[in-house]
């Protein structure tokens, strides 16, 4: 979950996706057999027909230097491309596909923020509130015990939260996610020198949090309130919060000297942060749903209205690049929202063009966003941009 180099997105879009390593918690080491790096080439079939977009995706890779890359290109209306290239499973030479599970990552605070306005939504949560009540402990900074710390805070990473690498390293998705928050913020080094409100720190914490505010008000664990009002209702059939047999998720893999190794799945108490599964046909439903003003098909997952207010800056002296748990950024000249993901093993992006009412996933079982190289980092923020303007030249 360490956060990418600006440097590195700088290097290949207008702007970076990420401000800087501090952003998230680290995840866990590597236990595999070294691998060699998937060839280009190798991609969900056999044919010889080249789909829209695996000409991007064929170009990046060996620069991104991934193992495999799944993605999808969307409209408000329909997937306009949708494929993989590389190995899921180097070691057992298991092609990735659209369908093919990876970490993630990040890309979940999506999930998180649309969950916490479905309950902003249903009169349950408020999001200027202070989130005490919400969770059922004080949440106070030490500094400024008389300064509420509200849901808007959190999502905007505006709460003065600091994550402490080490313990988010440490602890798994086996503690109990309020438990676990309850502990961690009774510490003065889990806070800032900053007063809440006033300034931007990345935090994991924060946003894990507000997911507990969603589980302690629906009365639910998190995980089956997301899979009861998201997941199951667009058809995400392959999303979860962890990584199980059944899903047989793409191994993960950082390169070390020249060489992919493969890596345990991670576990973290910040699950809701951190943790997604999802395959980039699943991400490709939920990224129409919110280009369609929270509908899919039919089926609302969240009013219109609220998906605005989640996508937008928040005018009240908070930062520019920040929405309701989503980024915005600017990526091949197109005013972008939506968040990247990073862990060991995991670089991932879902970015949605709001105005032009087209997106794109891309998901990888690399280390690239954390290994401190700019092209390799540089190589998905060019990736994205491609398969955005993909959709562009659609008929």
């Amino acid at each position: 979950m360490t956060a990418i180099a600006a440097a590195a997105i700088a290097a290949s879009v207008a702007t970076a996706c990420r401000p800087d390593r501090s952003d998230h918690a680290s995840g866990t080491g590597p236990t595999g057999a070294a691998a060699s790096i998937a060839p280009p080439d190798a991609t969900e079939d056999s044919g010889d027909a080249v789909t829209p977009g695996e000409v991007e995706a064929r170009r990046a890779s060996p620069v991104m230097r991934a193992p495999a890359i799944a993605f999808a290109a969307v409209t408000r209306e329909s997937v306009v491309a949708s494929s993989a290239v590389g190995f899921a499973d180097e070691s057992r030479k298991i092609a990735a596909t659209p369908d093919t599970v990876f970490h993630a990552a990040s890309i979940g605070k999506l999930v998180v923020a649309t969950c916490v306005m479905q309950l902003v939504e249903d009169g349950k949560l408020d999001l200027d509130g202070d989130v005490s009540a919400h969770v059922g402990f004080p949440v106070r900074h030490p500094r400024f015990p008389r300064e509420r710390i509200s849901l808007r805070m959190l999502l905007t990473h505006r709460a003065s939260i600091h994550d402490v690498v080490d313990d988010l390293r440490a602890a798994s998705a086996d503690l109990p996610l309020g438990g676990f928050a309850k502990r961690y913020l009774a510490r003065e080094s889990a806070f800032s020198t900053a007063r809440p409100g006033t300034a931007n720190e990345y935090s994991n914490v924060g946003v894990a949090l507000a997911a507990f505010a969603v589980e302690r008000t629906s009365g639910e664990s998190f995980a089956r309130f997301s899979a009861r009002r998201v997941f199951e209702p667009l058809r995400m059939k392959s999303t979860a919060w962890s990584a199980t047999a059944s899903t047989s998720p793409a191994i993960p893999y950082a390169l070390r000297e020249g060489r992919q190794v493969a890596l345990r799945q991670p576990s973290h108490a910040v699950y809701p942060a951190a943790d997604l599964y999802s395959s980039a046909r699943d991400l490709a439903l939920f990224a129409r749903a919110i280009l369609g003003g929270g509908e899919l098909a039919g089926i609302r997952i969240l009013n219109a209205e609220r998906v605005r207010a989640m996508l937008r800056a928040d005018a009240d002296g908070g930062p520019p690049d920040q929405a309701l748990g989503w980024q915005l950024r600017t990526v091949g000249g197109a005013r972008v929202a939506g968040h990247e993901g990073e862990d060991d093993g995991a670089s991932t992006a879902l970015f949605l063009d709001l105005a032009a009412g087209t997106g794109a996933v891309v998901l990888t079982n690399s280390d690239a966003f954390g290994s401190g190289d700019t092209p390799r980092a540089a190589a998905i923020q060019t990736l994205l941009a491609d398969l955005l303007a993909v959709v562009a030249r659609r008929p």
